[in-house]
């Protein structure tokens, strides 16, 4: 998402996904339940209406991570460019909080 959101966020389901993931990355303690469900939740290919990109993807980009050999050096890197996002997308948090609160309704069953 952050280096190539055209590539990557084409579509309201592909933006759900990286933007939802960053949510319960950083607002949901990275909780895997709610990311399984998430993941559910798209699978069943819900109606969604893709949002105007910000302009800005961050300050941080991947030549702020690349090269790093050290893997605590290169875990904060990472945590920081992702939260440059995050923070760069702070216009879509409400709605990728929308969006994991509807992946966390029940849904019908449907049978085969």
């Amino acid at each position: 998402m952050p280096q190539h959101p055209k590539r990557y966020c084409e579509s309201a389901k592909s933006l759900a996904a990286h933007l939802c993931g960053l949510c319960i990355a950083f607002e949901m303690n990275n909780d895997q339940e709610i990311l399984r469900g998430i993941q559910g939740w798209l699978s069943s290919n819900p109606a969604l209406s893709k949002p105007e990109l910000p302009e800005s993807h961050g300050e941080k980009t991947i030549a702020d991570v690349y090269g790093l050999d050290e893997p605590s050096a290169y875990g904060r890197a990472v945590e920081g460019w992702a939260r440059s996002v995050w923070t760069a997308y702070s216009g879509l948090h409400g709605l990728a909080r929308d969006w994991v609160s509807e992946s966390r309704r029940p849904r019908p069953f449907k049978a085969r």
